[in-house]
């Protein structure tokens, strides 16, 4: 029950941080290069969360199957 509090409240982080990156203000082509660099780290913050997540969940079924 434990872990699928921790997967729950992963997905609940991993969603506000999409829903708060997608709100950002994004500024105009005179800082494009800021734009491309900042939209990759968004993305590297995004896929390391779901990795985590993605971890999480295998760890729980393979806890399950082993029962």
């Amino acid at each position: 029950m434990e872990q699928m509090t921790s997967i729950r409240e992963q997905q609940e982080s991993l969603a506000k941080l999409h829903f708060d990156l997608g709100n950002e203000p994004s500024f105009f082509a005179s800082n494009a290069a800021h734009n491309e660099t900042q939209s990759q780290t968004n993305m590297q913050k995004l896929v390391a969360k779901l990795e985590q997540l993605s971890f999480s969940i295998e760890k729980l079924h393979s806890s399950n199957v082993e029962q």
